[in-house]
């Protein structure tokens, strides 16, 4: 079925054949995530994993991410850093007045949002409630169409693109050893890439890394929170889990996790970061 939403021509798939040979039969060739006009504004210095076309450049940045950023030693390195903010969250929502509610949604994104910082640069973003506002506003723009998409001539979208890196070179001067820009800058400097990798390239990876690693995650959690909230019998079952682990000690820590055999079945597997 052909489709003209504003000036963007659109084919849907309207019967599961269809949508087969495209998702099957011809995956390559619609591999490579559609640029918007949003999208072309916000990726004019450079793209990174999410929406780079198909192809080396995308093998490049996946391997980089895989063996670089997100490798199995450089996860557990930041293992004190994911305990230290859940105890955090633990303690602010403890912290809530007796007959006040806490509010789960908002600890929770700022708790994901410091603790995917803190791995990739190693401290807190002094910026933090700006960067999770530009990251909600960019998420509603690239996550379906918008009047920019439609009707290409919106100074807002040049002005989040801006707006996030501006950000993201704030947070890497905030701390002179950023871990991932250090990392980063490392493999650039070796060269002996099939793809060259700019400067552009790597802010851009960088805010896919920040956007990924707190956005979904968070969502994830309080997605989770608010099934066991409406099944209370789930709910009791967990914690009496936990207090039987915990069993007088202050805290959980990584190493309790694997014996949470009930808590692993509700809950899917977390974004390497968190």
């Amino acid at each position: 079925m052909y489709l003209k939403l504003g000036e963007v021509p659109v084919v849907v798939a309207t019967s599961p054949n269809a949508a087969h040979k495209i998702m099957r039969t011809h995956d390559v060739t619609f591999a490579t995530r559609p640029w918007s006009s949003t999208m072309k504004i916000l990726m004019a210095d450079g793209y990174g994993l999410g929406f780079v076309p198909y192809g080396d450049h995308w093998r490049q940045l996946r391997k980089i991410s895989v063996l670089e950023l997100l490798s199995a030693r450089r996860v557990q390195s930041f293992r004190h850093v994911r305990e230290e903010e859940a105890a955090r969250l633990v303690a602010a929502v403890a912290a809530t007045p007796a007959g006040e509610p806490a509010n789960l949604s908002e600890l929770v994104a700022e708790t994901i949002a410091d603790t995917t910082v803190r791995a990739l640069i190693g401290d807190r973003f002094e910026r933090r409630e700006e960067f999770l506002k530009t990251i909600e506003e960019e998420s509603k723009l690239t996550s379906g169409f918008n009047l920019t998409d439609l009707f290409p001539s919106s100074w807002l979208v040049s002005f989040l693109s801006d707006m996030s890196m501006e950000l993201m070179e704030h947070a890497i001067k905030q701390h002179e050893e950023a871990r991932a820009t250090m990392v980063l800058l490392r493999i650039q400097k070796e060269g002996g890439l099939n793809v060259p990798l700019t400067n552009g390239t790597i802010k851009a990876l960088i805010v896919d890394l920040f956007g990924v690693g707190s956005k979904t995650t968070a969502i994830t959690l309080q997605w989770a929170m608010s099934e066991l909230i409406r099944h209370p019998e789930m709910m009791k079952k967990a914690q009496a889990e936990v207090s039987n682990i915990l069993n007088g000690k202050p805290r959980v820590t990584e190493d309790d996790l694997g014996e949470m055999k009930y808590l692993k079945l509700l809950h899917p597997h977390p974004h390497p970061l968190n």
